[in-house]
């Protein structure tokens, strides 16, 4: 009996780990090939370490849609306040710098799916260099100027071209991915919401949204605002005259990452 019991426990066992290696796999996308990388950095206009910081699936979006960066931007770290003049959780070992959060903001236009309209990409990241004290609900945002003119696909009530994920690592980067903004106002903006986790080693994100414009020329700056919620509850958005973005308070602490560009 004690032998049967132990070949049940060796084949449960060995059930668990090839359960586990499939799950970890599943989670994973291949890694971006030489032709690929050489594309994104020569024809797209990425950095090196933008090609780090972006998601995989995103920047074979830009490559299957023949995209090009509109926008002079990099990466730039920040301290948040609230998180105290150390970081209260360590450094993470998967870290960009010791700086509490990594921001970065881009432009790109890429084929456009409606005949007659530019179609751009807008797309915010951050990367969480610390263990966070406060583990709550953060939101980041992404606003421009009714001047603008631009416009959201929509289908049946609901927002077409967004993306946002939020990413947490403990053996495995695990994502959990939405379509839906959490804030939106169609002609100033969007925002995502991300819920930290209280046990990841690294955390980070990314929102995105397609915005149309029947101007075949322009001007425009954008604003990625990072708002950090502390004590309890959800950042709340506002309508400023830069667009939609999150709304600084005594709980929520914000970031924020402009930009600026051309199109014609």
């Amino acid at each position: 009996m004690k032998k049967l019991l132990s070949l049940f426990l060796v084949i449960g066992l060995l059930f668990a780990v090839s359960t586990s290696a499939l799950a970890q796999e599943n989670t994973e996308t291949s890694a971006l090939s030489t032709a690929e990388i050489s594309i994104v950095i020569n024809e797209v206009g990425l950095t090196e370490e933008e090609v780090e910081l972006y998601p995989i699936q995103f920047s074979r979006e830009l490559i299957a849609g023949n995209a090009k960066k509109l926008s002079n931007n990099k990466p730039q770290s920040y301290n948040l306040v609230s998180e105290g003049p150390t970081n209260s959780g360590g450094i993470s070992p998967y870290a960009l710098t010791t700086d509490d959060i990594t921001l970065n903001g881009a432009a790109f236009e890429t084929t456009s799916d409606v005949p007659g309209s530019k179609k751009f990409i807008l797309v915010g990241t951050f990367y969480w260099n610390v263990e966070p004290f406060w583990n709550l609900t953060d939101k980041m945002s992404i606003g421009y100027p009714v001047t603008n003119e631009w416009y959201l696909r929509t289908s049946g009530g609901s927002i077409l071209g967004h993306s946002s994920e939020m990413c947490n690592f403990e053996v495995y980067w695990d994502c959990d991915a939405s379509t839906t903004p959490a804030n939106h106002d169609l002609g100033v903006g969007v925002a995502a919401k991300f819920d930290l986790s209280g046990t990841a080693a690294a955390m980070k994100g990314w929102v995105q949204q397609y915005v149309y414009s029947e101007k075949s020329s322009g001007r425009s700056n954008v604003l990625f605002r990072y708002g950090h919620k502390i004590i309890s509850g959800t950042p709340a958005v506002s309508i400023y005259p830069v667009g939609l973005a999150v709304t600084p308070s005594t709980t929520t602490e914000t970031l924020d990452y402009v930009i600026d560009f051309d199109w014609d």
